[in-house]
């Protein structure tokens, strides 16, 4: 009887790796050197069914074989001289026939570059997607109203296939089903199997261990959806585009979820499944619509890194793959195949290098689609809160009391909004995070031999997940438990050192003020997606948060060409208080209520009236208080606006009228029903 060997769990990273939602199939007891990847492959249809009390399962068969297998002791089978291949023979109940591949018919006429090529074209037909998407964006300088749509185009992955995480442990049990069918130390069959539990019928439950997005969606990148304001989406081949709504945005890990509601696009689709994280100069197609041309393409290339990096549409850092197969605008979005299996999608590339393109991994993917399941929206990445210094210096070392043997990280900063303040102090040695030891550099240690920053363990944890962590304190080591939460607006603290850009960003490149920065929050928020910009108008005084956004309207080169006081602070300044906001007056729309103010556009709004101004909210509360006959501005450089209210409050009507300004406040600082109100009118 066939039985599954104890290689089994050893090699389940390879397996899966060459299979797309279907069960692997070992014969005997033989262990598995190692399974050669599958060239080409005979379809054998041949059916099996058997019950177990309220569960039966179907499995269908099908054979791989490979053109370079070796084969040995295998009966009931039979080894042709002209095409080197073996011809099962199999003796099922029903019809057994066998119809070649296309991927077979032409295999013999490739080479194992083009074949591999050849194998991603086939697995992506019918499995990704050309997005249009009409996008527009807000215009920061005037922010009652936004810019001129653009059209851009992406890709995507589709998705049918609901796979259940707990699916294995029904499967554990019938192991009879499972026939692995290993001939010498190539993989050459695997089954599929659909599982009925209970009378009723699971959506085609392969035994396969893993989570991959359930029901008919689409997965791409965020930046390909962000401020969109129209989507839709082709199939290969068709000339008809279907209209999609996008469900879930993730910016910070630059990740989206489209849904399609019309049947007819689905028809014909297949799913993909998630594999694994490559190991370095493992072999990946990236498959796509680029610029250039509107059919499919594939590039081709190996892994040269993977570790922690920028991703620049959502100014946080995260583990990532760098390839060097070209990912070109419109590549964004679509996958990169290692096998039959996803192992990311493409996002982003480096400006002024050649042949250095970036993927997001499986790990984070996955991170992203389960907590979207879990919560119905975006869940977010979480974070300490803090920055941290390595403690490689032997001074250093000594100073903070730390042994020989031991290592970590040196506390620089912690944001004071963060549950870590409320536990750690500046100047602590985090020592190891869950019990894994960090070390001097920051790192951990990450698959065979390679180490990667331990940052990336935090952005893992599920948010309100408690973290473990051991410090060491005025000589002494402490045990801690911290709370993680996702911080909304993430990025590094950094300074900028150089302007290059990265694929549909204007984020910098950025060159790390400490070595790690476990996602500091920022008081000027770094980027803001699919929504209006925050504005208060009174006596033609345009009072704003200030973002980077904002600061991008000054173009390309912002860090040189914005206002130097705002580029620090943006870079620089962290939140004291919960809902603290960086205020300043943006402009002035002359008129003679406010003549002699012009000068004084750009800088912060401090005080109203003699109270410090918490946010947007609170200065227009502050304004329209109106028990003071005149209103004063506080502001940046000693600098001080007086306007008397009822003039200042008339003449905001005929400022408005007279710039064809709808409303003097943005949607966002009315209450419920003004909202409401506001939205309406707007719309109409």
């Amino acid at each position: 009887m066939l039985r599954i060997g104890s290689t089994l769990r050893a090699s389940r990273r390879l397996l899966n790796r060459q299979l797309h939602f279907q069960c692997p199939i070992i014969a005997g007891d033989s262990a598995i050197a190692g399974i050669a990847p599958v060239r080409h492959r005979r379809f054998i249809p041949f059916n099996y069914s058997s019950s177990f009390g309220n569960i039966s399962a179907s499995a269908s068969f099908f054979s791989m074989l490979s053109s370079n297998s070796s084969i040995f002791n295998a009966p009931n089978t039979e080894r042709t001289e002209e095409n080197d291949s073996v011809e099962p023979n199999l003796s099922v109940a029903g019809d057994a026939g066998v119809a070649l591949s296309e991927v077979e018919r032409v295999a013999p006429r490739l080479s194992d570059g083009i074949l591999d090529a050849y194998l991603a074209i086939e697995l992506a037909l019918d499995s990704v997607v050309k997005i249009f998407t009409v996008s527009s964006s807000p215009n920061y300088f005037l922010p009652w109203q936004n810019k001129s749509q653009r059209e851009t185009t992406g890709s995507g992955i589709v998705s049918l296939t609901f796979l259940f995480q707990k699916v294995i442990l029904y499967m554990l049990p019938f192991f009879d089903l499972a026939l692995y069918i290993l001939q010498g130390s190539y993989l050459v069959g695997y089954v599929n199997f659909h599982l009925v539990i209970g009378g009723s019928s699971s959506p085609s439950l392969p035994f396969v261990y893993g989570f991959v997005i359930p029901g008919k969606r689409i997965l791409t990148n965020a930046h390909v959806v962000a401020d969109h304001t129209f989507v839709l989406v082709r199939k290969h081949g068709s000339p008809t585009k279907y209209r999609a709504t996008v469900q879930a945005v993730g910016h910070e890990c630059d990740l989206a979820i489209l849904v399609v509601e019309s049947e007819e696009f689905w028809e014909g689709m297949n799913s993909l499944d998630l594999g694994d994280v490559p190991f370095l100069q493992e072999a990946v197609s990236v498959v796509g619509y680029p610029q250039g041309g509107d059919n499919i393409s594939v590039t081709k290339g190996v892994v040269s890194r993977v570790e922690p990096t920028q991703y620049v549409h959502g100014a946080s850092q995260l583990l990532a793959i760098q390839i060097d197969a070209a990912i070109n605008p419109g590549n964004s979005g679509g996958p990169a195949i290692m096998g039959d299996k996803v192992a990311g999608v493409a996002f982003q590339n480096l400006s002024g290098a050649e042949n250095i393109g970036y993927i997001i991994p499986v790990p984070v993917i996955k991170h992203f689609i389960a907590g979207v399941e879990e919560r119905g929206e975006y869940a977010g990445f979480c974070s300490l809160g803090l920055s941290c210094q390595p403690t490689e210096n032997a001074q250093i070392r000594e100073y903070f009391q730390m042994q020989s043997k031991m290592t970590g990280v040196l506390v620089s900063r912690i944001n004071p909004l963060s549950d870590a303040s409320r536990v750690l102090k500046k100047d602590d040695i985090i020592l190891s995070f869950d019990g894994v030891p960090i070390a001097s550099d920051g790192t951990v240690p990450f698959r065979n031999r390679e180490r990667i920053a331990f940052d990336h363990l935090v952005s893992m944890k599920k948010p309100n997940e408690t973290a473990e962590l051991k410090v060491l304190r005025n000589g002494e080591a402490h045990d801690f438990k911290i709370t993680l939460h996702p911080d909304w607006a993430e990025v590094n603290f950094c300074v900028v050192t150089l302007g290059d850009r990265v694929h549909r960003s204007r984020v910098l490149r950025r060159r790390l003020y400490f070595l790690l920065s476990l996602k500091l929050q920022p008081l000027v928020p770094v980027h803001q997606f699919d929504k209006l910009p925050s504005y208060f108008i009174f006596a033609g005084l345009v009072f704003i948060p200030l973002t980077q956004p904002f600061l991008h309207e000054y173009g390309e080169e912002w860090y040189n060409t914005s206002p130097r006081r705002l580029c620090e602070r943006a870079l620089r300044e962290l939140p004291k208080k919960p809902g603290e906001q960086f205020i300043i007056l943006s402009q002035v729309l002359m008129d003679d209520i406010n003549a002699g103010y012009e000068r004084l556009a750009e800088l912060q709004v401090k005080k109203v009236n003699g109270v410090e101004v918490l946010n947007l909210k609170h200065l227009r509360q502050l304004v329209e208080d109106g028990n003071q006959k005149n209103v004063r501005f506080d502001l940046d450089d000693e600098r001080v606006i007086v306007l008397n209210y009822e003039s200042a409050r008339i003449a905001t009507s005929r400022i408005l009228k007279r710039h064809r300004i709808p409303h003097a406040i943005s949607i966002d600082l009315t209450d419920e029903q003004n909202a409401a109100e506001l939205q309406s009118a707007c719309s109409t």
